[in-house]
């Protein structure tokens, strides 16, 4: 009998507290390649990974070459907690933001959000370190964790929780990433 090839046996994962009870129990028999979301993709199409959750902005992106795992997400219905814009002066007054480079969704849904408020503040590519992105910024996206950390130690700095944005605004729950897989995974 033909083994299976590693990535058939290897799961993508972000390192964010949000994905930690999807992998409770994970059969041992299975590799886990821990990735920031944006990264995620990547592998997905490379095959390193058989299955992982990515962004929904991605998903869209690749929508031809990815199968969507069904009923299963990180979504919000309003306040998330954990995708914030963070700045020392309203969003309304900020020059320009720094977007981190490991994420796809939120980095799309705030412009897209900015846009509907009319704002067009510079956009800024950057590591996701809150104090280096602030030095550089008026305002800095973070997500995951280090938004949760970050809220919790200066909340006095956050000045848009983007899911309840998303809620305001259309009245619909907002999906940042999905699990899914190669459309031509065996």
């Amino acid at each position: 009998m033909q083994q299976k090839p590693r990535w058939m046996n290897t799961i993508g994962r972000v390192a964010f507290m949000n994905c930690d009870p999807l992998f409770v129990g994970l059969d041992e028999s299975f590799h886990v390649l821990p990735a920031p979301p944006s990264w995620l993709t990547g592998h997905l199409l490379r095959r390193d990974c058989v299955l992982a959750p990515i962004p929904a902005a991605d998903f869209a992106k690749h929508h031809d070459e990815l199968a969507l795992v069904p009923e299963i997400g990180i979504c919000s219905k309003g306040e998330v907690g954990s995708v914030l814009v963070f700045g020392h002066r309203p969003l309304e007054e900020m020059r320009d933001i720094a977007l981190p480079t490991d994420s796809s969704s939120s980095v799309a849904l705030l412009k897209f959000l900015l846009k509907e408020r009319g704002l067009d503040p510079r956009p800024v590519e950057m590591g996701p370190d809150l104090d280096t992105m602030l030095d550089r910024c008026d305002g800095a996206l973070l997500i995951g964790d280090r938004a949760l950390d970050r809220a919790k130690s200066n909340p006095e700095l956050v000045q848009l929780d983007l899911g309840q944005e998303w809620l305001d605004l259309t009245g619909q729950p907002m999906v940042f990433g999905v699990f899914a897989a190669r459309k031509d995974t065996p």
